[in-house]
């Protein structure tokens, strides 16, 4: 049995480790914070343990080889933190499972963009998003996000994104579940009937190139 003494050293040990960092503070800035934690080693484990699309873009950004937005660096610099916190902090409820983040890649890989019927090579920053949105699970299995707000220039690559991860929650989170229904909005009724027109262009063309697929969506319907 642990004694007090020696759960109060593992407790020490794991906050050392772990540290917690306020990005809301003028000056702050997290590239720089990154650049000097990396410098002393603060993530060295993490490069060993995971070579992810979602932990790959995080070094790019953050290390400033890649652009992006001050949201997405948090949401990156956050997602290297809770992995830290994965491994010291019993306090934390969430791991971060490879194994999902597989699974989102892989379909991918056949879903279709419905300009050219085939499937297209995902850019790493949308491997990235997949993987954070899909890999982070509670104890329980079920994801840690639910919502996503995803900013990006007309023309790349929003729709397929979302065509991914609505027809993979469809077709293989829900199983064999039936009567299933689609929620699709946007910010004009043209928009939204656009966008639900996309998805179900992406689940004919599923069926008509994969008789896997083929099966699965007679079955639901």
């Amino acid at each position: 049995m642990m004694t007090k003494i020696a759960r109060l050293e593992v407790m020490m040990t794991a906050s050392s480790k772990v540290q917690q960092f306020d990005f809301s503070q003028r000056g702050v800035e997290v590239d720089s914070v990154f650049r000097k934690l990396d410098n002393e080693g603060y993530f060295d484990e993490i490069w060993k343990a995971y070579r992810d699309p979602a932990t790959a873009y995080a070094y790019l950004v953050l290390s400033g080889k890649q652009m992006a937005g001050r949201k997405m660096k948090l949401a990156l610099f956050r997602h290297l933190n809770d992995l830290k916190r994965s491994f010291y902090d019993d306090a934390f409820n969430y791991e971060y499972d490879l194994k999902q983040c597989h699974h989102i890649l892989d379909y991918a890989k056949v879903c279709p963009d419905v300009e050219s019927g085939n499937p297209m090579p995902l850019m790493v920053w949308q491997q990235a998003i997949l993987c954070l949105l899909q890999g982070w699970r509670n104890e329980s299995g079920e994801k840690r996000f639910t919502y996503a707000l995803i900013s990006v220039a007309r023309t790349n690559g929003k729709t397929y994104l979302m065509n991914i991860l609505l027809t993979y929650g469809y077709l293989i989170e829900a199983g064999s579940r039936k009567n299933l229904d689609f929620a699709y909005s946007g910010t004009t009724e043209q928009i939204s009937k656009k966008g639900f027109r996309y998805l179900g262009s992406t689940i004919d063309y599923l069926a008509e190139s994969q008789p896997y697929f083929r099966k699965r969506i007679k079955a639901k319907f």
